[in-house]
């Protein structure tokens, strides 16, 4: 399993790579130029001690100090020549990696979104794509510098002297044993890190966004203690992780030092035999830190490959993800601008849990306006998540002018949709470009005429800089009704064929909620409008209300019913038999629903 998941990160990053090949395959040479060059310096160490010193050939000593800094100038202009390029090619693969992630995340449906804390997230886009980003621009660079200095470097020693050389090279594979015996645990302990610090990433964003509920909850000190309680996981975690880095490293150290400790004891012997000259000594003793110089490197770089390998294969998670919500092959394009709904024995449960609706009937003609009315947790707003097709209905089919929506391409299904919910999102930004989000083409006279429907105009007028308020995170700098007001104008500058309002209109006083309602049916006598309200003065407005209970169709109210009742004073709140709060209707027209009843009374609670 651990061999599978490193092929397949590795496999991934290739693929990620590959379209840089040019850059690579320059950085790489640049690289084993800076390896060759760097073989130079101990041969001019050898030359010195053997040659120019015991002869005391004085014009030779300038032109050894000149060579040996040629020799290191050139080895940091290839290797900074080579670091550059190789920078330049990783920050690439980031931009391609963050922006493929980025659209990944806005094909994945309601369930991701709702279920999947934010923070952690957030954290795979930033800082998991930045240690690919460090695996790229200095682990792989330095692993193949690693590798090419290693095989130089022994074949130089050899050729000095095949005996020490063949006395030091038993060491090898133990280091290569060691390695293998700290892989797994390395990785779990990587894992550990990344996972610890994205629930830490999560839990900060949640709090810095609800800080003003976390105060007025009074709940100060226990977000407190929860950020001590995360933050002391991070810490075991990073502890564990380094301490087994630690133990690989002082396990590796030790065998650098035992291969010091003969290099010097059997190289010093053949000096003293005269098999070897003292510039030998010296030289070959330098290509052996020049060798085990890169190995102890290693250890380091092993373990942020591992860290890198953990960040992989959170990324690889999230892509892996499959969109709930998927376009066929051969999904149409909607043509026209008037659409007919229907809702054919619909059932439905998130995430194969309890059915939320049970094969609901429901018919939209164009242009009619609907109240859907019920308790809270009656299924109101998973019928309109369904017609939006955030999510796909279990059971039955949703209809729009006789096409099912799951034959009709999203884009083009959610261009004759705008939802409005009852919490909004703003942007961080100015109203005008708020509400441009909807519509960037709008006039000036277009958003004036949205801003008139939704009653924003007094809102634009309040504040000195209009149009170009800040609104500031999350749209913060406004009211509740105000936020309600700017997501409602949003909506109607996008002028779709069907408006849907989930408690939309909930933070607006009822003048300005009868206000924005009576302009709407005058300015947008052909949107099909779907609302869902607890509100009496938007089921008034309604050309008819459906009750949901219980994830069933319970009654229907016509136009007729609802305005002479209302003028009557019916609405009144009583104990149903099964203890549930209820507004009857009398003398309203039923619909038999799926218990087949036939009740002339509406039991639906608004």
């Amino acid at each position: 399993m651990m061999a599978w998941r490193y092929s397949r990160e590795t496999q991934w990053l290739v693929r990620q790579l590959r379209p840089f090949a040019r850059l690579q395959t320059l950085s790489l040479t640049c690289i084993s130029i800076a390896s060759l060059v760097s073989l130079v310096d101990p041969l001019i160490m050898k030359w010195l001690i053997d040659e120019i010193l015991p002869h005391k050939v004085g014009y030779l000593l300038p032109i050894a100090a000149g060579c040996l800094f040629l020799s290191y100038a050139a080895r940091l202009a290839f290797q900074w020549i080579g670091s550059i390029l190789a920078f330049r090619c990783v920050q690439r693969v980031v931009f391609n990696v963050r922006l493929s992630l980025f659209k990944h995340l806005e094909h994945l449906g309601a369930d991701y979104h709702e279920q999947t804390l934010t923070g952690d997230t957030v954290f795979r886009i930033e800082q998991d794509v930045e240690q690919v980003a460090a695996l790229g621009t200095d682990i792989v660079p330095t692993s193949v510098r690693m590798l090419l200095v290693t095989l130089f470097v022994g074949v130089t020693m050899f050729a000095l002297n095949w005996k020490l050389t063949c006395l030091i090279l038993p060491l090898l594979p133990v280091f290569v044993i060691l390695r293998k015996h700290f892989r797994s645990r390395l990785q779990a302990r990587s894992d550990a890190v990344q996972q610890a610090s994205g629930g830490l990433s999560s839990f900060l964003q949640e709090c810095v966004a609800g800080m003003l509920q976390i105060q007025l909850l009074s709940r100060e000190r226990a977000e407190a203690r929860q950020l001590v309680r995360l933050s002391k996981s991070v810490l075991r975690a990073n502890l564990h992780r380094r301490m087994s880095e630690f133990r690989f490293s002082s396990y590796t150290m030790l065998i650098v030092a035992a291969a010091m400790a003969l290099i010097l004891g059997m190289g010093g012997r053949d000096v003293m035999s005269g098999s070897l000259t003292v510039g030998g000594l010296v030289a070959f003793y330098g290509y052996l830190m020049r060798l085990f110089e890169p190995m102890s490197n290693a250890v380091e770089l092993y373990s942020r490959f591992h860290r890198a390998g953990a960040s992989i294969r959170r990324i690889l998670t999230l892509f892996d993800t499959v969109p709930n919500v998927q376009e066929r092959a051969g999904a149409r394009v909607l043509r026209s601008a008037v659409h007919e709904l229907r809702i054919e024995r619909v059932s439905f449960g998130y995430s194969g849990g309890a059915p939320v609706l049970k094969g609901i009937d429901i018919t939209i003609k164009p242009g009619e306006r609907i109240a859907l009315v019920g308790v809270s947790g009656c299924g109101k707003s998973t019928v309109i998540k369904l017609l939006a097709r955030l999510y796909d209905v279990g059971e039955g089919s949703i209809l729009i002018d006789g096409i099912d929506i799951r034959d009709v391409r999203l884009n083009s299904l959610r261009a004759a949709i705008s939802l409005v919910p009852q919490e909004p999102f703003l942007f961080h930004g100015t109203l005008r470009e708020n509400m441009l989000c909807g519509n960037p083409q709008a006039s000036q006279a277009d958003l004036m005429r949205a801003a008139s429907i939704a009653q924003l105009v007094p809102v634009i007028e309040k504040h000195p800089a209009g149009w170009d308020q800040l609104l500031g995170p999350f749209g913060n700098g406004l009211s509740g009704g105000e936020k309600q007001r700017v997501a409602l104008a949003r909506a109607i500058l996008q002028d779709r064929p069907v408006l849907i309002l989930d408690e939309a209109t909930s933070a607006l006083d009822p003048p300005t909620e009868e206000a924005f309602l009576t302009a709407l049916r005058r300015h947008c006598p052909r949107s099909t409008v779907v609302v869902i309200s607890h509100r009496i003065a938007a089921s008034r407005w309604a050309d008819r209300a459906i009750a949901i209970h219980d994830g069933t169709v319970a009654h229907e109210i016509t136009k007729a019913d609802l305005l002479r009742n209302a003028t009557a004073g019916f609405w009144s709140k009583e104990a149903s038999p099964d203890g549930v709060c209820a507004a009857h209707v009398q003398s309203s027209k039923s619909v038999r629903g799926p218990r087949g009843s036939g009740s002339s009374h509406f039991n639906g609670v608004l």
